[in-house]
């Protein structure tokens, strides 16, 4: 990944994880740093790596490296399942013990059932963002639902707080015959719909990537100011990056 950002630096930001068992992490994610890593992704909140692991979130052996972000101004993408009870206290006990962590909680903070929780989580830090995306169609389909159960609720929200959303696809690129331009155009394309119009089309598929229906459901019809920050100028400030 190092590599490859070497390469073409404009179009690539690398990320490293880390094994939350490992004792020096710190010492690791330094290195790392120094060769060239912007950010930091832990899987530690997801239920499988969690249940591997059996490490609770706000383990002693992790909160120096969320402190360690924290002070170097790294942000940390970390997949929190905040719908799980357990995961979520630790998770906010974690926050308590490093301040001001820059951290991204993707997939809407894991949220879309409760558009309260998503609020909570955001209000509780001016350093806490998260991302539109959702991951495998399925569960993509499932979320898109959810928001369109609320789209006022969630308009308000990010209108409470559009500097905090981000793009994101989590369109993971592997060599799937059925995983065609097209495919991840027509992917992409509902979240485009989700957030600029007032209704939009989301697209069914089974495991193998085989589409089996369609649905229309209402959008947030976003302004194209705030479509901006989302899309755009909201990552730039957050990753340091500049247009290109």
């Amino acid at each position: 990944v190092h590599e490859i950002a070497r390469l073409w630096p404009a179009r690539f930001i690398p990320f490293v994880t880390l094994n939350t068992e490992d004792p020096d992490n710190v010492e690791r994610l330094e290195r790392w740093v120094k060769k060239g890593a912007k950010g930091l992704k832990l899987y530690s909140g997801h239920k499988m790596f969690y249940e591997i692991h059996k490490l609770p979130l706000d383990h002693p052996g992790m909160i120096s490296v969320y402190r360690w972000a924290a002070a170097h101004k790294l942000p940390v993408l970390w997949h929190v399942n905040t719908g799980i009870q357990e995961y979520y206290q630790e998770f906010l006990s974690a926050l308590d013990k490093a301040p001001g962590m820059i951290l991204i909680v993707p997939h809407h903070c894991m949220s879309t059932k409760s558009p309260t929780r998503l609020r909570e989580i955001l209000a509780r830090s001016p350093t806490i963002y998260t991302d539109i995306s959702h991951g495998t169609p399925a569960f993509m389909a499932d979320a898109l639902r959810q928001i369109a159960k609320h789209p006022y609720t969630f308009k308000k929200i990010y209108r409470e707080f559009p500097d905090r959303f981000m793009w994101g696809s989590d369109t993971v690129v592997t060599p799937h015959p059925k995983k065609t331009d097209r495919w991840f155009g027509t992917m992409c394309g509902m979240y485009f719909g989700m957030l600029g119009d007032k209704s939009f089309v989301v697209h069914s598929y089974d495991k193998n990537y085989n589409e089996t229906g369609t649905e229309t459901l209402p959008g947030l019809d976003l302004p194209e100011d705030l479509q901006r920050r989302i899309l755009q100028t909201n990552a730039e400030r957050i990753l340091g990056l500049k247009p290109l």
